[in-house]
C-alpha cells in the first residue's frame, strides 16, 4: 500500500501534477504507516524509523519547492523509501518466495480488495443520461481514489507473478486473463460489480491454488 502511493507520487511529478504527489505522499504519512507502524517494528526497527522520517518529510517537501536541486532531493528520498520496503518486504517473506507462497497469495487478494474499494470511492463509473438528470444520483469523481485503484491492481499484480510460475498451466492463464480483463475494465470505467466479480474470480483460483 505504502509502496503504490510512492509509485503514484513519482507519476505525479513526472508529469508535472505537483498537487496530485502531494495527496498520494501525504496518505502513507497519514493513514497507512500509523496502521502497521507496530508490525513493522516487529521486523526492523531501523529501517522503520528511518521510514517514517522520510514518509513525514515527503509531502512537505513536495509542497515547498520548485528548485532543480530540491527535486533531485525528493527523488533521492523516493528510491530510498522503496529500497527501505523492499528490505522489510525482503525480511518479511524471505529470499524463498514459494515457500511462502501463502503470504504472497494473501498479498494479492488484499491489494485486490483495496483497489476494488478504491474504485468503488472514486464513482468512475460512466454515468448514463438517466443519472446525469438526476443530480442527487451524480457523485463527484475522485481522482485520487481512482488512480489508487490502478495502482493496487499493478501491485497485486506484480506479487502474482512471483508465484505465477508455479501455478498449472491452466489456473495460471485464467488468472492472467482476470487480471488484464480488471486492469482493462478500470481503464474503461466499467461497472463496480464487474470490477468485485473479477477480484472475486482471482481470489477464488488463488485459494484453489493454496488448497491443492
Amino acid at each position: 500500500r505504502i509502496r503504490n502511493q510512492i509509485i503514484l507520487t513519482e507519476k505525479s511529478l513526472t508529469v508535472g501534477n505537483k498537487d496530485m504527489a502531494f495527496v498520494h505522499a501525504y496518505i502513507p504519512h497519514s493513514v497507512i504507516f500509523p496502521s502497521v507502524k507496530d508490525r513493522l517494528n516487529n521486523i526492523s526497527s531501523q529501517s522503520v524509523t528511518q521510514l517514517e522520517s522520510l514518509l513525514t518529510d515527503l509531502p512537505i517537501s513536495i509542497k515547498a519547492g520548485e528548485s532543480v536541486e530540491l527535486q533531485g532531493t525528493l527523488q533521492s528520498d523516493l528510491r530510498l523509501i522503496e529500497q527501505i520496503l523492499d528490505s522489510i518486504s525482503k525480511q518479511e517473506v524471505g529470499q524463498d518466495v514459494l515457500s511462502n507462497k501463502t503470504v504472497v497469495a494473501n498479498i494479492v487478494v488484499f491489494l485486490l480488495r483495496d483497489a476494488e474499494q478504491s474504485y468503488r470511492l472514486s464513482n468512475a463509473v460512466t454515468t448514463t443520461n438517466q443519472q446525469q438528470d438526476d443530480k442527487s444520483s451524480n457523485q463527484q469523481f475522485s481522482k485520487v481514489d481512482y488512480e489508487n485503484s490502478q495502482g493496487l491492481v499493478n501491485i497485486s499484480s506484480s506479487n502474482y507473478e512471483k508465484i505465477g510460475n508455479s501455478l498449472d498451466d491452466r489456473r495460471r492463464q485464467e488468472i492472467d486473463a482476470f487480471f488484464s480483463q480488471l486492469e482493462n475494465s478500470i481503464v474503461q470505467k466499467i461497472n463496480i460489480e464487474i470490477i468485485s466479480h473479477l477480484v472475486t474470480a482471482i481470489e477464488r483460483d488463488l485459494a484453489e491454488y493454496l488448497s491443492s
